[in-house]
């Protein structure tokens, strides 16, 4: 049952996208494009409010800029504006913004509004992760470890997950755990890894619950036990036919284990359960 680990961490999009969607649910942000990925916590709602925005940049507010940068890199309330939004964007990252400075680095290396320039994009990026931005901080590791953008480099990719897993992100914890459970740049440790994928699983990653679950299901970092496997692998039996076939496939198995009650009991506990969301720290996400 033990599954083939794909040797990418980073090419399953659709695993990112359900998990910035929902995550989004839950905060309020809009995510119709890259840069409201890393929205403000709050948006402007009419055209007043954006003219209140306006004026409060060009006077140099930085979270303002960050706001106008967001709204006219989504099209919100507006006509959507690449060069618009990378201007000010650039000009609260000049003030040290960390969500302006990570979406600047996403409209480099998209090309958004300006010629794309990789190496602009991670410079940016950078700045956000080293002041603790924990979505730059796992883009940075992703980079790191494929080789995308820079040279691959599991260490630094080590570096830059454990910095978001830190913070909770769950992301940051879902990839270093298949580092672990991969051996990739640290020794291998089934532990470790379970641990990390069960922490992201709690937080509502939407891929790590199928790992929880086949790792409770075959004994491996943690005592076999399929009450468990089935209670987190029927998370991810909606949508695993298409994004994990084999937690998809272990249900039917792991079921066999259990009795009725058994599986009754844990459909009652899964209409209690609840996901501890994970919150960008501070306004606009400034530490």
């Amino acid at each position: 049952m033990r599954r083939a680990i794909r040797q990418s961490l980073f090419s399953d999009a659709l695993r990112l996208t359900i998990f910035i969607a929902i995550l989004a649910i839950s905060i309020g942000i809009d995510t119709r494009a890259d840069a409201a990925e890393n929205s403000p916590t709050t948006e402007a709602t009419s055209a007043n409010d954006i003219q209140t925005l306006t004026a409060k940049a060009e006077q140099g507010d930085a979270d303002s800029q960050t706001r106008l940068g967001w709204i006219y890199s989504a099209g919100k309330l507006v006509k959507q504006n690449y060069p618009e939004a990378l201007e000010w964007f650039l000009k609260a990252s000049q003030q040290g913004d960390l969500i302006a400075q990570y979406n600047l680095g996403e409209m480099y290396a998209h090309g958004q509004g300006t010629p794309k320039d990789e190496a602009e994009a991670v410079k940016w990026w950078r700045k956000a992760g080293d002041n603790g931005l924990a979505e730059a901080q796992y883009k940075l590791g992703a980079w790191c470890h494929d080789g995308h953008f820079v040279p691959q480099d599991f260490t630094e990719a080590l570096k830059w997950f454990r910095s978001g897993t830190e913070q909770g992100y769950p992301l940051a914890e879902y990839a270093l755990a298949t580092m672990y459970e991969r051996g990739q740049g640290v020794e291998q440790d089934d532990s470790e890894a379970f641990k990390l994928y069960l922490k992201a699983a709690e937080q509502g990653d939407p891929s790590a619950p199928g790992k929880v679950g086949l790792m409770y299901a075959e004994g491996r970092g943690v005592t076999q036990d399929y009450q468990e496997a089935f209670f987190w692998l029927d998370k991810v039996a909606p949508y695993a036919q298409y994004t994990d076939k084999e937690a998809f496939a272990a249900i039917d198995d792991v079921t066999k284990h259990l009795t009725q009650q058994q599986l009754s009991d844990i459909k009652a506990r899964e209409q209690t359960w609840r996901p501890h969301w994970w919150v960008r720290p501070g306004p606009s996400g400034k530490p």
